[in-house]
């Protein structure tokens, strides 16, 4: 009996790379800020930043840019920001392409509830309509 030599076990492994890092920590810190401890906000504007720096990064796909940017609007939406939330949002409602984008249409009805408040304002208007329209697509 001939001895076979040690072949390693192959595993496969989720790469990273910097934009991806930063998408998740983003979420990260959304999930972590509390509305009731001013001290937390520091984590939606690191969120913020490490968002645009993602839709800054020339390799990333169309479609993450898309659940990027969506959280993005999210953040802004949190703080109150709601034009700036409603611009990215109605951005990524005219990319989006619905028979590939569940995720992405998911995020932006978290969105819309958000916005809900402020559904009367011309910019939360706009962006209801836009995504009523896709969806309809």
């Amino acid at each position: 009996m001939s001895k076979q030599p040690h072949q390693p076990q192959r595993t496969y492994l989720h790469r990273f790379d910097d934009a991806q890092c930063n998408g998740f920590r983003s979420v990260c810190y959304q999930l972590l800020y509390d509305s009731k401890n001013v001290e937390t906000v520091r984590l939606l504007e690191q969120a913020r930043g490490t968002l645009e720096n993602a839709l800054l990064d020339s390799s990333v796909s169309p479609r993450r840019k898309q659940l990027y940017r969506t959280d993005l609007a999210k953040a802004y939406a949190i703080q109150g920001e709601i034009e700036k939330a409603c611009d990215l949002a109605i951005q990524t409602v005219q990319e989006v392409n619905q028979a590939t984008a569940k995720h992405v249409f998911q995020r932006l009805g978290e969105i819309q509830r958000l916005l809900q408040p402020w559904k009367k304002t011309p910019s939360v208007k706009c962006f209801n309509e836009a995504l009523h329209i896709t969806r309809m697509v």
